[in-house]
């Protein structure tokens, strides 16, 4: 019985990003799991930015690839990509005591140019990454980062909840997603990676059983998120 409901549960899961995702006029490819324009090849993008099974790095400079951590934390993400062949370059985070962690982790790369920010993604972005800003970075000039990777909070649908997280400010957590779409299209990095819960999609687990809940608002603040970097002219698989 369970098995019948989870497969039901994912078609109308399915369904459901179909019709958001057509709405804003772009083709959910269920087997894919990827979403794109119309009439667009499902396979990773030859020239700007995707997601993909795989971290493929770029092979247009000899450079070491760069990567930027959005919601760096102690820096678990840029750990990854480091692992992977990435350059640390920035850390942001708006908790003083992640960001000295971050420092402590990769702080130390024989380069002056690793940096980490303590302050608000959205605030790094209108201060740092924007033109004519007397404290623009060049690292952020777009198409210079090579590697997106981002964990914007999630208490806002997590079915972990804390009782801080009770206390959270409502919707705040929506607007991080817009945040991480404006990085995009500002920074405009080769390719990009974006973690967050199941819960995202109304996907919870209870008693190791998936359910699917608030079919609604869920899957549209997910397309909202895909089609929005799509708009930015990249290939979303998730």
């Amino acid at each position: 019985a369970s098995a019948k409901k989870m497969k039901e549960d994912m078609d109308t899961l399915n369904t459901r990003l179909s019709e958001a995702c057509a709405s804003q006029g772009f083709v959910y490819n269920q087997g894919d799991c990827c979403c794109t324009e119309p009439g667009v090849d499902t396979g990773l993008a030859s020239d700007h930015g995707a997601c993909s099974t795989g971290m493929p790095l770029p092979s247009r400079s000899s450079q070491q690839p760069k990567v930027i951590d959005l919601y760096c934390g102690v820096g678990m993400f840029t750990l990854g990509a480091k692992q992977a062949g990435f350059k640390p370059s920035r850390g942001i985070d708006n908790w003083n005591s992640a960001t000295q962690a971050w420092a402590t982790n990769f702080g130390n790369e024989g380069d002056e140019a690793v940096k980490v920010w303590c302050d608000t993604a959205k605030n790094a972005l209108n201060v740092f990454g924007t033109k004519g800003h007397v404290k623009f970075d060049d690292v952020l000039s777009p198409g210079n980062v090579d590697l997106i990777v981002a964990g914007p909070p999630c208490q806002d649908w997590s079915s972990m909840k804390t009782a801080d997280a009770k206390a959270h400010v409502k919707d705040c957590d929506v607007q991080e997603l817009e945040v991480v779409r404006q990085w995009f299209e500002r920074v405009q990095p080769w390719h990009g990676i974006i973690e967050n819960v199941p819960a995202i999609l109304g996907i919870s687990r209870r008693r190791e059983n998936l359910s699917y809940e608030n079919a609604e608002p869920n899957v549209l603040r997910f397309c909202n998120l895909l089609c929005g970097l799509i708009k930015c002219r990249y290939k979303v698989r998730f």
